[in-house]
């Protein structure tokens, strides 16, 4: 799993110079403030690969201020997270792990089980644009 999610934040970073305009500038500075966008994208390729129970988290951080949220992605048990390295707590850039230490630090637990199904069609179109973007930079199975 961590290979995976390594591979998916590698093709990120390659590919964001051709994602729609609105994304193209949200991870402009990956990982920092991209965590929601890069989680759903995210969570649209472990289901591709077969992976089930996969779903969206978003959280708010404990004793912090409301700007302080955090967005990952669980499969089963295991947290999937890509972007944690832009807090300073946490610099490891990929996670995949069962141990909840961290991610317990933040609260709220709002999880998305349609993946874009709760956005508008031209937000799903630019996740689906940004999404065929790095599918393309990742490896050949």
């Amino acid at each position: 799993m961590r290979e995976l999610a390594a591979s998916f934040r590698a093709a990120i970073l390659s590919a964001r110079d051709d994602f729609p305009p609105y994304l193209k500038r949200k991870f402009s500075a990956f990982p920092k403030d991209c965590c929601g966008h890069a989680s759903v994208l995210l969570a649209l390729y472990l289901s591709d690969s077969g992976f089930a129970d996969v779903r969206y988290v978003y959280n708010g951080r404990r004793g912090l201020s409301i700007d302080d949220s955090h967005a990952w992605v669980e499969v089963g048990r295991i947290i999937v997270d890509i972007t944690a390295d832009q807090f300073a707590d946490n610099p490891s850039p990929v996670i995949a792990t069962e141990e909840r230490s961290w991610h317990s630090g933040f609260y709220g637990e709002q999880h998305r089980l349609e993946i874009l199904g709760d956005f508008a069609e031209e937000v799903k179109q630019n996740y689906e644009k940004a999404y065929a973007a790095i599918r393309n930079r990742l490896p050949r199975e």
